[in-house]
């Protein structure tokens, strides 16, 4: 799509325009529309620094649906630990801030 002449920058997740308004266009675009941006750093974050898995003797949670929207099960568990190697950076910036 964006290889075309005129639509390199259109089909970027937040730019605005008048045909697609779920963040407002022009001088009333929403200015947190550039959060996607961090949940894409989020979402790449994690299974690069942290294993996941189920507890003992659990599998695949179940969805919970209302028509066709699908919900995550929010009573659920799910364990988490840092990979082994990977230095927190986190803990040396925090410190580097006392």
């Amino acid at each position: 799509m964006r290889e075309k002449s005129g639509e390199a920058h259109k089909h970027q997740f937040a730019m605005t325009e008048s045909n697609n308004l779920h963040f407002g266009h022009g001088k009333f675009s929403c200015s947190r529309r550039f959060t996607g941006n961090e949940l894409k750093i989020t979402l790449a974050h994690l299974p690069l620094n942290f294993e996941f898995k189920y507890p003992e003797g659990k599998g695949r949670l179940n969805n919970l649906s209302a028509d066709e929207i699908v919900f995550l099960d929010t009573t659920a568990t799910l364990l988490m630990r840092r990979r082994a190697g990977v230095p927190d950076l986190d803990a040396a910036a925090f410190k580097q801030a006392s």
